[in-house]
């Protein structure tokens, strides 16, 4: 699951700061979201042992382990080629489609702040895939983020997302 997003684009090496555009409260490491959202903490080796923890007690109990399969491979293939020369309009347009896909893959019921599933972290990716802007990939004075390394952020944070609500990102 993570290695494609880890196999495409590189991590980011310098700091977070704040976007140009409408997009700038997503810039945070850290969102504080409903109560069971708890915190978004970066993946570690807790954060992975819990995972595999649900996992196991689902397959125990005669679940599946994902509750929802979103099948990314594809769409990250065909960026692949491009690496660190991903250019903003090729991660604008990436940010674009992997919006549709969430959309046409998660449940609507989960984007309901009623439903158990819902998670403002989900609803903020989601906002941040759909609004991407051709500016939301320029470095700015602060921080040189290539495109590529910015999609790689969005990307984990999913990733953590997809870990947490038991969604199969692959």
């Amino acid at each position: 699951m993570r290695a494609w997003s880890v196999a495409l684009l590189r991590s980011a090496s310098c700091s977070r700061t704040p976007l140009k555009n409408n997009l700038a409260p997503y810039r945070a490491a850290h969102t504080r979201c409903r109560e069971k959202d708890i915190l978004i903490m970066p993946r570690t080796v807790e954060s992975i042992v819990e995972s595999h923890r649900v996992a196991s007690a689902r397959r125990a109990a005669g679940k599946p382990i994902w509750d929802v399969k979103v099948p990314l491979k594809a769409l990250l293939a065909e960026y692949a080629g491009f690496g660190d020369d991903l250019t903003a309009e090729q991660a604008v347009d990436m940010s674009h489609r992997l919006h549709a896909l969430l959309k046409m893959c998660v449940p609507e019921a989960w984007r309901q702040y009623e439903h158990d599933n819902y998670s403002m972290d989900f609803e903020d990716l989601m906002e941040r895939f759909e609004l991407a802007a051709a500016v939301d990939f320029a470095p700015t004075e602060d921080c040189t983020d290539t495109p590529c390394e910015i999609i790689n952020w969005w990307l984990e944070e999913l990733y953590d997302w997809g870990d947490r609500y038991r969604v199969w990102l692959g």
